[in-house]
């Protein structure tokens, strides 16, 4: 009963959340003539307030600060589309004196593919140019005839629009820098909780979209200088024109790059008598593009951004479907937000994982989750680089274990079936096969193994008191042979009866993985206790996870000397019952 309402409120949960984001998305279609611009707004303020709160720092009011900073701004773009629209005027005047190039490629062309396609191609515009110039010419009596109110309105329309999103923009954007301070306040005491996480919550998103528009206006600057350097030395008329478009466009993802790389290579087409520059044009911008995108980027954007690459593309489709073509300038700064909401807010906590950088598991929860899914050679694949990083005690001690003990949590909760658990120790038991290969070869046995050793009367003996311990032993074997001291024994749990009727040890260490099998130690120290009275007795516990005072001292009051909880510890344990089972005889013969 207590199930089933458990899920009839999960899936009321459920349905709650979907119609919330369904909500989420209308507002954002249908809001979009204003969530657009004050998006925009949002983005320029956050790269013009860098300079304000330079200025007022050197003391200047913030009202005059907003003033010189939106002012060199307007100047900026005024001084950009000058020189734009000068150079495409005069490279449109320049036009006329490339026709005979054009119909040397044309001609070229018509050579190298002539039948076939090139033909019906041709004959296709052939037919649409008769078609365009028959409607023209049928068009040409109604020409002089007035407008409607209609298109008067729809003509008026099309100029005004543009200039009334671009002028909200410009407003939003003033505002929010004038009001910065006040507004900031207003946001903290809107959002609940506590104040200095709001606080810590706003500075990361403001740090984090700050950081990727000076990044991309300081590479994008530098990509638009190289182009156009390029461009130059290939001999490409109005190079600088290009090498501006390239650095422009490039503020615009995926669609951008490829109209700034297309225009030159046009352009080239027209201007050049043959076809080695439109070659060379083609190869500069692909050499770019791929340094770009496989060093550059991944390098500067990647890291500090913390939204990854696939993020960056569903969420550039996601708001370009939403707000086309401003949406797809805005998708990465939003993506960041949603990444920030997404790390301080719990119940958002889902998004940063889907769209961020950081690891959804651990290097454990990473190898125990490829055993699960009956991947070895994945798991295989992440124990060798982890061995390799840092060590092959290292990589047992933090990741094999830790990643053992989480299997032996789970199946105590019984979250895992036979069948799983015993798919489990297979993936386990080959895992640590190749692990043994791979330490072999870096790390070749001594020749004196302990084999051939001499060995002493009296061994350590090795407990273990977990299944999934039991099959990691082949590989923890050689971390528990001493080089100089008595052998190292190791047992599972059911052996207990046979090996207790043997002669003592030197000492005995108990090992478990997880808090669950605290009892378990508990039980196996009282038996062995009441067998070998006078031997030392430790208890290990050996996944990562810290022993409780009262476990410890539950082991510790029936018979444990003492409560380790790495495989380091142990070694060093066993190193000492060495020891003093050496200066035993010494001491007898004194």
């Amino acid at each position: 009963m207590k199930d089933a309402a458990t899920k009839h409120i999960r899936s009321i949960a459920i349905a709650a959340h979907l119609v919330t984001a369904t909500c989420i998305l209308g507002l954002l279609y249908y809001g979009r003539p204003v969530l657009m611009p004050l998006a925009l707004a949002v983005l320029i303020a956050f790269a013009l307030h860098p300079a304000v709160r330079r200025l007022i720092r050197l003391g200047l009011p913030r009202p005059l600060s907003v003033a010189i900073t939106v002012g060199a701004f307007a100047l900026v773009l005024t001084g950009l589309s000058w020189f734009i629209g000068g150079q495409v005027s005069a490279f449109a005047l320049d036009l006329p004196k490339y026709r005979d190039n054009i119909g040397e490629k044309v001609h070229e062309a018509k050579s190298t593919f002539s039948g076939g396609l090139f033909d019906k191609v041709r004959d296709t515009v052939a037919s649409a140019s008769t078609e365009i110039g028959g409607s023209s010419e049928r068009a040409a009596a109604p020409a002089d005839a007035p407008w409607t109110a209609t298109e008067w309105l729809a003509s008026v329309g099309a100029v005004t629009d543009p200039l009334t999103t671009f002028g909200l923009v410009a407003l939003l954007a003033v505002m929010l820098l004038l009001q910065w301070s006040e507004l900031r306040a207003r946001l903290l005491g809107l959002l609940s909780g506590s104040v200095s996480h709001t606080t810590q919550a706003l500075a990361d998103a403001a740090q984090r979209v700050g950081k990727y528009l000076a990044l991309q206006f300081v590479y994008n600057t530098s990509f638009g200088i190289v182009a156009a350097t390029g461009l130059w030395l290939i001999g490409v008329p109005y190079a600088p024109l290009w090498g501006l478009c390239a650095a422009i466009l490039r503020y615009v993802p995926y669609i951008g790059p490829a109209i700034a790389a297309a225009l030159p290579v046009l352009v080239s087409l027209v201007t050049s008598s043959g076809w080695s520059q439109v070659g060379a044009v083609a190869a500069l911008f692909l050499v770019l593009e791929v340094i770009s995108n496989n060093f550059i980027e991944p390098w500067l954007y990647g890291s500090r951004l913390g939204v990854s690459e696939i993020a960056i593309v569903l969420a550039s489709v996601g708001w370009t479907y939403l707000w086309g073509a401003p949406g797809l300038v805005l998708a990465t700064p939003l993506t960041v937000c949603l990444v920030v909401l997404g790390t301080h807010v719990p119940c958002l906590a889902f998004i940063a994982r889907i769209l961020g950088t950081e690891k959804v598991f651990t290097d454990p929860q990473a190898i125990y989750q490829r055993l699960l899914a009956g991947d070895g050679h994945e798991a295989a694949e992440l124990a060798q680089d982890h061995m390799e990083e840092m060590g092959a005690s290292t990589f047992k001690s933090d990741i094999l274990l830790p990643a053992l003990a989480l299997a032996r949590r789970d199946q105590a909760a019984a979250w895992l079936t036979p069948d799983g658990t015993q798919q489990l120790l297979e993936g386990i038991d080959g895992l640590c096969r190749e692990m043994i290969e791979i330490e072999a070869d870096e790390d070749p046995p001594d020749s004196t193994s302990p084999e051939t050793r001499e060995k002493p009367a009296k061994p350590v003996i090795f407990w273990s008191a977990c299944p999934f311990l039991d099959a990691s032993m082949p590989l923890l074997k050689n971390d528990l042979m001493l080089t100089d001291g008595p052998p190292t024994y190791v047992y599972h749990r059911d052996l207990v009866g046979s090996v207790l009727e043997q002669s003592p040890p030197v000492a005995v260490v108990i090992a478990a993985l997880s808090s669950v099998d605290t009892h378990r130690i508990t039980l196996l120290v009282k038996r062995i206790r009441r067998a070998w009275p006078n031997t030392p007795i430790a208890a290990a516990l050996l996944g990562g996870i810290y022993p409780s005072a009262e476990e410890k001292n539950e082991a510790v009051s029936v018979g444990a000397s003492t409560f380790v909880t790495t495989l380091a510890e142990v070694r060093v344990l066993l190193a000492t019952y060495a020891a003093n089972n050496r200066k035993k005889p010494v001491e007898a013969a004194a």
